[in-house]
């Protein structure tokens, strides 16, 4: 059975280290079927994910063309800026028929969740490296949505399109799953 696993490396939870392991372990994978597409500069696919949260699945399929050349049954996508596919289904569900039409038998959407309140500091922390965010205005929309979205937060570091980041996860992750 093929499987493609698509990581939603919510923010804060881990998944740096995720892609830092799959990245130093390449070949281990590979050897057991499983394709990690390694990346030049970050081991994480923020390009392909930038490009599958604007509609764009030409990185998509360029990854599903090397797992096959590689011999690789399984391929693992994984992003932080994919969480925003929890707030965008459609996207994710694009995104699965691809896969299940590069004849994938499954397609697994995978992701870690932590405590909403010790990520808040830290997921502020991050974004502020960034883009200028208001701690109180954060604060309010976590609390009254659940969830902070950033609409074009470019800048020399970051192309995404927009970021979500869940807090919520009692709501907007069952949500997800229905879609």
């Amino acid at each position: 059975m093929k499987t493609a696993t698509v990581h939603l490396g919510l923010h804060k939870t881990g998944s740096t280290y995720i892609q830092s392991t799959a990245v130093k372990n390449f070949t281990k994978l590979l050897a057991n079927n499983l394709y990690f597409r390694r990346e030049i500069g970050y081991p994480a696919h923020h390009p392909q994910a930038w490009a599958i949260l604007k509609r764009d699945f030409s990185g998509l399929d360029r990854m599903i063309e090397e797992a096959e050349i590689a011999g690789a049954r399984d391929l693992l996508i994984s992003s932080e800026d994919l969480e925003s596919l929890v707030f965008r289904p459609e996207i994710a569900l694009e995104m699965a028929h691809r896969l299940l039409d590069a004849d994938y038998d499954q397609v697994v959407f995978a992701m870690f969740l932590r405590s909403p309140a010790e990520t808040f500091w830290s997921i502020y922390s991050e974004i502020s490296k960034h883009v200028y965010v208001d701690a109180l205005a954060m604060l309010s929309d976590v609390m009254r949505l659940g969830y902070v979205y950033v609409e074009r937060p470019h800048s020399r570091t970051v192309k995404t399109p927009y970021w979500h980041f869940c807090f919520d996860h009692g709501t907007h992750v069952p949500r997800f799953r229905e879609a």
